[in-house]
């Protein structure tokens, strides 16, 4: 059984790349007849298989580990962007029009995915008011950060609402357009911000520049999803400003399709 308590400080003999993954051998001081062939041992906290042995003189034991390219990746700092991750619009509990449908999809129950370059959602909440501009003050607030924490320059960003948030913002009459124009207007920091967060040599005589989290309002990409509980929502932002670009395609999916025949 794993412990987690450290019983030998190993040494790291040789790193080889093998494709994409990478073999380490490591000197220890265990005895060589005390680690089975497939053992999993804790390198740091990350359990990789042996799969090799040898003695090195008259004392130290090697073994070797593969250390596949997603766990040389995940070891320093990792996130769903990283990879990917999917979110499902919840088109039939909301009177907005569906994510696709905004960006030029035909609203004829054409099935269609939006992919876009992203990085972790940035959660939000917000459950002491039912105005929407205050709701939405809350999702700009979040992307203001992200161009103070992160990167300053504007792009696409998503914001998910979920079902209590929503209902607040659809019973005052907004629609996705009210929603984008307004967090457009107000999502939006001054250069000199970014001497607040220790970035202060990159500010330079530039400190009354305005950079807008979005290039427009078409930029926001408004999405309908989540549970019903909690005034929750999320911030999606880029991962590199105007170079990660959202694209929105058709993908032809029909559940009640013949599949095609094939030609002869």
């Amino acid at each position: 059984m794993f412990t987690g308590i450290v019983t030998d400080i190993g040494e790291i003999v040789t790193l080889e790349d093998h494709g994409s993954a990478r073999q380490i051998a490591i000197a220890c001081s265990y005895p060589l007849d005390s680690i089975p062939l497939g053992a999993s041992i804790s390198n740091a906290g990350i359990c990789l298989t042996v799969t090799s042995l040898s003695a090195r003189g008259n004392r130290d034991t090697v073994f070797t580990v593969d250390a596949s390219s997603e766990t040389i990746d995940r070891t320093t700092l990792g996130h769903p962007g990283k990879f990917s991750y999917c979110i499902a619009e919840d088109e039939e509990d909301t009177t907005w029009q569906p994510l696709s449908v905004t960006r030029g999809i035909p609203n004829d129950g054409t099935s269609a995915v939006t992919v876009m370059a992203a990085m972790a959602p940035r959660q939000i909440m917000n459950e002491w008011t039912t105005d929407p501009k205050e709701i939405l003050e809350t999702f700009a607030a979040e992307m203001r950060a992200n161009q103070r924490h992160y990167s300053i320059y504007g792009g696409n960003y998503a914001i998910v609402i979920p079902k209590q948030l929503r209902e607040h913002i659809q019973g005052a009459g907004w629609t996705k357009r009210d929603i984008a124009e307004f967090v457009y207007e107000r999502a939006r920091v001054r250069r000199a911000e970014w001497g607040d967060v220790g970035k202060g040599a990159v500010v330079r005589d530039r400190g009354e520049s305005v950079y807008t989290a979005l290039d427009s309002a078409d930029s926001l990409l408004v999405v309908a999803a989540g549970g019903p509980a909690g005034g929750f929502g999320a911030v999606i932002p880029p991962w590199m400003g105007h170079k990660t670009k959202a694209v929105t395609a058709a993908i032809g999916a029909c559940a009640d399709c013949e599949p095609p025949k094939s030609a002869v």
